[in-house]
């Protein structure tokens, strides 16, 4: 029994390798899917994958605008790496731990978006965010409404 549970030094590095490669993975697409939103509807975004990773866009959006730039990196990298567990996407140890922590470091990643998300949608449909690269301004009654 003691043998059969003993860790395994392949098993170890394979896990090592697997949380370093999904977190650095994780961090960049978690970005570039907030700087493809961004472009998406139309503004300049910029990006850093360093220390933080951040991405911001010029100008003004609308709130539902702004809450589906913060929700899509959590719905697109998490259901990417569900899809890929549920389909077998990931044949190897290594495969298989990579999928599951690149979904494990994308919630992580995401909880402030989604907190931010959630404060945006208790505001008026027509308010206005500005995204500012350390907070966003939301303007509540914009001009014209």
């Amino acid at each position: 029994w003691p043998a059969l549970l003993a860790p395994r030094p392949v098993a170890s590095w394979v896990l090592v390798a697997a949380a370093v490669a999904a977190w650095l993975f994780t961090r960049v697409a978690h970005e570039l899917v907030h700087w493809a939103m961004h472009r998406f509807h139309g503004r300049r975004a910029r990006m850093s994958v360093g220390w933080p990773a951040y991405c911001w866009a010029d100008g003004r959006m609308s709130r539902n605008q702004a809450v589906l730039v913060l929700v899509a990196p959590f719905a697109l990298i998490t259901g990417l790496a569900l899809a890929a567990l549920a389909w077998d996407w990931a044949h190897t140890p290594f495969g298989e731990m990579f999928w599951l922590l690149v979904g494990a470091w994308n919630a992580l990643g995401s909880i402030q978006d989604l907190r931010e998300a959630g404060l945006l949608l208790r505001t008026p449909p027509s308010a206005q965010v500005v995204d500012l690269r350390d907070e966003m301004i939301v303007d509540p009654e914009p001009e014209g409404h």
